[in-house]
Formats: structure tokens, sequence, C-alpha cells
């Protein structure tokens, strides 16, 4: 499975350990780190889902308390999740870490919700498990 993790700078410690365990689960991570708003983020996004960069695009938000208090991350998240709906070239989960309030951008998606203390191990799990991902044959993102 091939996922762009994207957070905000400060996520970064957990983003990484969530990365590694879903490398040391095969998985083939990117990670976009959002500090600044603007283009560079959707054209990460095109560049990673189109023409067959990433065979089976998994689009990973980290919706955190940081990330709720960073406009830029929820308006550069909203423009990826618009650009994925028109051109239908990956799949975006949001993971949603603790009891937070669902951004407006994201409510119409299926997410992934992870209560306070989980571990990164518990979340690559729940994405993995989510996407329902095998070497052999990834699941296609419900509808």
């Amino acid at each position: 499975m091939n996922v762009l993790l994207s957070f905000v700078h400060e996520d970064t410690e957990l983003a990484r350990r969530i990365t590694l365990k879903l490398q040391a689960a095969s998985c083939n991570v990117a990670e976009d780190v959002v500090e600044n708003s603007g283009p560079a983020f959707v054209d990460r996004v095109k560049e990673a889902t189109s023409h067959g960069a990433l065979t089976h695009p998994v689009l990973v938000l980290l919706v955190t308390v940081n990330a709720l208090n960073n406009p830029s991350a929820l308006r550069d998240w909203a423009d990826a999740i618009t650009y994925e709906s028109l051109h239908g070239s990956g799949v975006v989960w949001p993971v949603v870490i603790d009891d937070l309030e669902i951004p407006v951008a994201l409510k119409n998606i299926t997410h992934i919700r992870v209560k306070t203390g989980v571990v990164p191990e518990d979340v690559a799990a729940r994405i993995i498990d989510a996407v329902g991902y095998s070497e052999d044959r990834p699941r296609e993102h419900p509808s």
C-alpha cells in the first residue's frame, strides 16, 4: 500500500512513529508536513496520485488538536479532498485522534477515530485494517 501521510509540524514525532509502523507492514510512505498554505500540498497530492506514481494511493490526514488549530492544514486538506473527488485518483482517510469535532470539510468522508493515548502501532494497524490492505489485493475505499 502506498500512503501519503499528511500532518502538521507539531505532530511530527507521532507521524514519524506511524510511518515507521506502516513501513514495517510493507507500506510505502511519503510524509507531507503542512506548514504553509498554498498550491504545494495539492500539487504534491496530484503528483503522488497521477500517472500511476502510486499504484494504490491512500491519503491519510492526521487530524489532531494541533491540526484543527492550523487553518492552513484545514484549507489544504479541503483542497486535496476536492481534487480527489473530482479526479478519483486516490483514497482519502482522515485519522481523527482523540474526541475531536470533525471539521466540516471531512464530515462526509469515512474516517478512522482513535482514542487518546493510542500508540502508533495501533494507528498503523487501524489504517491498514480500514483500507483492507494486503500485499496481494488492496481493497477499494467504500462508497
